[in-house]
């Protein structure tokens, strides 16, 4: 069906267009190699374009961190924090109010 539509492409290629040389250039060496079959002919009807996946975002310490936390339960949370910030975290405790 591909073929029966784009007929002209591939008998008369648009030599103006990089599309056009393309498919005229890979008819002529594939005609001269005598490897021209339907499906290489439906092949150079597609053309092929790559995306570029999108780049994934940063991701900081402190999103690391608290991915990590997420996992832990509220007394490993507490064991962390004191190995961190010092064994003495009552005193900071009720200062905001």
């Amino acid at each position: 069906m591909r073929l029966a539509t784009h007929r002209d492409k591939l008998q008369r290629p648009d030599l103006a267009t990089d599309e056009g040389k393309r498919i005229s250039n890979a008819v002529a060496t594939l005609s001269a190699k005598g490897e021209l079959s339907i499906r290489k002919a439906v092949a150079l009807l597609t053309t092929r374009t790559r995306t570029t996946p999108a780049p994934k975002p940063k991701r900081t310490a402190e999103d690391i961190g608290k991915e990590w936390l997420k996992g832990l339960a509220a007394d490993e949370v507490v064991s962390w924090l004191r190995q961190l910030h010092g064994a003495d975290l009552r005193s900071h405790e009720g200062s905001d109010r």
